[in-house]
């Protein structure tokens, strides 16, 4: 019955071997973070880059230009678990059923219990790099987060190569926020009015 759901599992990409595929992506991420402190540091010994300025905003403008983030991020949500699972559900009711059968039988489940939970990782690294990738596509092509904050006129006087390298970081980090999920992003949203509101209640405080 194992070697069975085995050989189906094996046409599934990531389901004939989750962990190792997850044990490369945690070592890529790892050396990704290595070499971009090395090229932050480079960056900053080498070109000394000017300052970036936020704008003032409050947080009817930060929901304002979240929202539309919030929106894309739940039909990305939607439509990776919509694809996903067409892809790989098959694979995981296979070895449902397989321990199911076995545990009518009286049988051991023990390693089919654990291809589900491979199978249960691999499904959620594929849906996460689905989401991260079609993340950075949309900020690729103008969705962006942070270039909305800063200041637009400080931005513009910028050098040429340090707007460029702030767009490719701005990609990355809006990417990564989509991919987050509308939680995510809802949670940023929470995080900052509730620091202004807290900010503005502790001047009133004062005041008085």
């Amino acid at each position: 019955m194992t070697s069975r759901v085995k050989a189906r599992e094996h046409g599934s990409g990531w389901g004939d071997a989750p962990a190792l595929h997850l044990a490369q992506l945690q070592k890529a991420v790892s050396i990704g973070y290595v070499v971009l402190l090395a090229v932050s540091a480079a960056i900053v010994l080498a070109a000394e880059p000017e300052l970036i300025r936020f704008a003032p905003i409050t947080a009817a403008e930060l929901t304002e230009i979240l929202l539309p983030l919030m929106l894309v991020s739940l039909f990305l949500e939607r439509a990776v678990e919509v694809l996903v699972t067409a892809w790989r559900q098959g694979a995981r009711d296979q070895i449902e059923l397989a321990i199911e059968s076995l545990t009518e039988s009286g049988g051991s489940t023990s390693e089919l219990r654990h291809e589900l939970t491979a199978h249960r990782d691999g499904t959620r690294c594929v849906a996460l790099l689905a989401s991260m990738v079609t993340g950075v596509l949309l900020a690729s092509l103008g969705l962006r987060s942070l270039e909305l904050l800063v200041d637009a006129d400080m931005l513009a006087a910028l050098p040429a190569w340090q707007q460029t390298g702030f767009s490719a970081f701005d990609v990355v980090v809006t990417g990564a926020l989509i991919a987050g999920g509308a939680d995510g992003i809802h949670k940023v949203v929470a995080t900052f009015t509730g620091f202004l509101d807290e900010s503005s209640r502790r001047v009133r405080a004062r005041r008085d």
